[in-house]
């Protein structure tokens, strides 16, 4: 699917359908209505979150003011096969492994999170739902710039491939103190949430970002807490 998004609602067009669409695309885009397009596909359309992902062919990684050659070349030296295609995003650039065949998302996001720990870039583009700029239209985002199309090929890969080359970063679920038939309270929650994450040893620039986000997820994730107690948590930490 490929949203096209602006202040107003979304429209969104499936990927197949986009050469038929290009001219209506493009007439949005002369608007500065930014287009983007979904890598992993959605079960129904116009759906915007990970819970209409089901399974995906791609992984991906996103270099936020880095020049696309040089992080092609960070890939490469960090033990990663050579992408499947390249884009400059018109800020930076998005690199894609396309897979031989399906992979559950949530193994995918996982891996997508490594390889941005791995490799220094954005850590924020795990969710299966994440779209990236479509090329072959503007990046309207000061300084406005093309997103463009650098290299494309047909390498397919096995998940074990990439995965095998990532170092998994994990962070150990908390084992139970306490009788674990006994429901805590959200009280007892937030300070086993808070006695756990002071045990995480911090990192300095450029991984800081990544364990940062890493931290926040468990608290999110695995101890479910809500944003307003996990943010106060995170930043003591």
């Amino acid at each position: 699917t490929l949203p096209a998004t602006a202040n107003g609602p979304r429209l969104w067009v499936d990927a197949g359908n986009v050469h038929g669409k290009y001219g209506e695309l493009k007439d949005a885009n002369d608007k500065h209505i930014n287009i983007y397009a979904g890598i992993i596909p959605r079960t129904q359309n116009g759906k915007g979150t990970a819970d209409f992902c089901k399974s995906g062919k791609a992984i991906w990684a996103d270099f936020d003011k880095v020049n696309p050659r040089e992080a092609w070349k960070k890939c490469i030296s960090s033990g990663l096969p050579s992408p499947s295609m390249v884009i400059n995003s018109g800020h930076g650039a998005h690199v894609f492994w396309a897979l031989k065949s399906k992979k559950d998302v949530y193994e995918i996001s996982c891996l997508v999170s490594d390889i941005a720990t791995l490799l220094g870039s954005d850590p924020s583009v795990s969710d299966a739902a994440r779209i990236l700029r479509l090329p072959g239209f503007v990046n309207w985002k000061e300084p406005q710039a093309m997103a463009e199309l650098l290299y494309s090929s047909n390498n397919r890969y096995d998940f074990s491939e990439i995965r095998g080359a990532v170092p998994v970063v994990k962070i150990e679920p908390k084992q139970p103190t306490t009788d674990p038939n006994k429901k805590a309270t959200p009280a007892e929650i937030i300070e086993r949430a808070r006695a756990y994450v002071e045990k995480i040893p911090g990192a300095s620039h450029p991984g800081r970002n990544q364990v940062a986000f890493r931290v926040a997820a468990c608290l999110l994730r695995d101890f479910r807490l809500d944003h307003s107690d996990a943010l106060g948590i995170l930043a003591g930490w």
